[in-house]
């Protein structure tokens, strides 16, 4: 999920933004309208100017949408995460084929485990870059799949998460701070019941 950036008129009638429920804020940019109940937010909210080859935009880091409320466990097994992953982690698809028996059995747990070895590393490694690096990207995007793996992965992922990912996760502080700085509320209080 994303937020984008709009920009009202300059002359835009704060007054009528506040009756229909939405709260206001001030950036560098202006200022900004969201409706609070839709959104999470951190202490410290960024717009970004990103320009990639192919793409110039805004991106907020700090604010995102919020997620529906978990039911309890989803439905999508481990490889179904292989292609997310590949957005963020080139190697991706190379380790999954190394991982799977030539039966066709995925080895999951050893596949995130590794797969969470390397995004904790540029976690750590992110410690005290400036917002919008390369690597402090990443290891956002990588905290918000593994809040993703509970919310939509079957009982064996959220196994997974519980027992292969997370006690790494937790026991570096770096790592733990980056993690609950990401995650919903809900996924915390998981979190601190496991």
């Amino acid at each position: 999920m994303e937020i984008s950036v709009g920009f009202a008129d300059t002359d835009c009638n704060e007054a009528r933004y506040i009756e229909e429920g939405y709260a206001v804020g001030s950036t560098e940019l202006g200022r900004v309208f969201y409706k609070p109940d839709a959104v999470d937010m951190d202490e410290e909210v960024s717009i970004i100017y990103d320009i990639k080859p192919w793409l110039e935009a805004f991106r907020i880091e700090g604010m995102r949408p919020k997620n529906p409320l978990r039911r309890g466990p989803g439905t999508k097994l481990a490889r179904d995460f292989v292609p997310d992953l590949l957005e963020i982690y080139d190697d991706a698809l190379s380790l999954y084929k190394t991982h799977c028996e030539p039966s066709g059995e995925f080895d999951a747990s050893e596949y995130f485990a590794e797969v969470n070895e390397y995004f904790c590393e540029i976690i750590r490694k992110s410690e005290g870059q400036a917002k919008g690096s390369e690597d402090r990207k990443l290891a956002s995007m990588y905290c918000g799949l593994v809040e993703n793996l509970w919310r939509e992965g079957d009982i064996h992922v959220e196994t997974i998460v519980a027992e292969v990912i997370l006690p790494v996760m937790l026991e570096d502080e770096i790592v733990r701070n980056r993690l609950m700085s990401i995650a919903t509320d809900e996924f915390v209080q998981w979190i601190n019941v496991i």
